[in-house]
């Protein structure tokens, strides 16, 4: 036997035992990793879904009314449309008093509701305070359309009305498939 067999053998023979004495110490090192990454993971999902959860529990009612402000401004070119969109944030404090008072009424009924004994008064009234913060709610909202409405050139407003024109034969054709589809 010669010596660089023998050195063959001894690194051979380090490098096996190497090995094997790093499996368990990587196993470790992957599970270490692998649950900081899930725990990393977890907080951040977590960090989204809460601040999202708070951002729709404070201005439903609020984003309700932007979105018929903001169908109305898609028949307009970009340019005008940034300039439209500042009346429709103009309204955005007006919106706020009339949006908790919804929240306020929503979670009156929800409470009814939740009772053991449904007391019908009670639950006559809470529909009533969510009907009516919904119609104020509404004449905000119209309020800022006609605004909205007024500040377009007369071009914008034939464009407006050819697509809500389009939307309403759109719908019509809606229901009626929806109707076929029930009936056979």
């Amino acid at each position: 036997m010669t010596q660089s067999d023998d050195r063959t053998r001894t690194t051979a023979s380090a490098l096996k035992s190497v090995r094997t004495n790093a499996i368990p110490w990587l196993g470790v090192g992957l599970l270490l990793s692998l649950a900081i990454n899930a725990f990393v993971v977890g907080i951040i999902a977590t960090k989204v879904y809460k601040a999202k959860e708070t951002r729709t529990a404070r201005l439903p009612a609020i984003i309700d009314a932007q979105v018929e402000g903001r169908r109305i401004l898609r028949s307009v070119d970009k340019v005008r449309r940034r300039e439209l969109r500042k009346i429709e944030r103009s309204y955005r404090d007006k919106f706020a008093p009339y949006a908790e008072n919804l929240d306020r009424a929503r979670r009156e009924l929800a409470a009814v509701v939740r009772e053991s004994s449904l007391d019908q008064a009670k639950l006559e009234a809470a529909f009533k305070n969510v009907q009516e913060a919904r119609t104020d709610m509404r004449a905000i909202s119209s309020t800022m359309i006609m605004e909205l409405i007024t500040a377009m050139t007369p071009a914008e407003r034939q464009s407006l009305a050819q697509r809500l024109e389009r939307q309403k034969k759109k719908r019509k054709k809606k229901k009626s498939k929806t109707k076929k589809n029930e009936d056979g």
